[in-house]
């Protein structure tokens, strides 16, 4: 198995555990919450964040919003990162190699997640 499986294969595990400690979050003992960074602070854009995706993946989609306004992104990338690590570790080296998928699928990961993650940096890196 080549390097870029084994990477696909590890990401693929840690996004669907990620995936995993949200939808199951309100039944994890608070011993185990991981705290935002930045909690309590009125600038934190990241507070509420597993909340939201707890929210959203049990489908209640008014509370992910109240959550976190910010949560769509980070979710879509997340589910859609979990589906393209499995589509390109299935895939045979040779149509990796002859169709340049890897250069292209680090290309367009990069750019989805700088879209995706944008909205949570602070606001005085975006202004300066």
């Amino acid at each position: 198995m080549s390097n870029y499986k084994i990477v696909n294969l590890i990401f693929t595990l840690l996004f669907i555990l990620l995936i995993g400690y949200s939808f199951f979050y309100n039944s994890i003992p608070n011993f185990f919450h991981v705290k935002s960074v930045c909690a309590g602070n009125i600038l934190c854009k990241s507070e509420g964040l597993t909340r939201a995706f707890n929210a959203a993946l049990h489908g209640n989609y008014l509370d992910a919003i109240k959550f976190n306004l910010f949560y769509k992104n980070a979710l879509y990338f997340i589910l859609i990162q979990i589906l393209l690590r499995l589509i390109t570790t299935l895939l045979s080296s040779s149509i990796l190699k002859k169709y340049k998928v890897i250069p292209v699928d680090i290309a367009l990961s990069s750019l989805a997640f700088v879209f995706s993650f944008y909205n949570f940096l602070p606001i005085e890196l975006i202004i300066n």
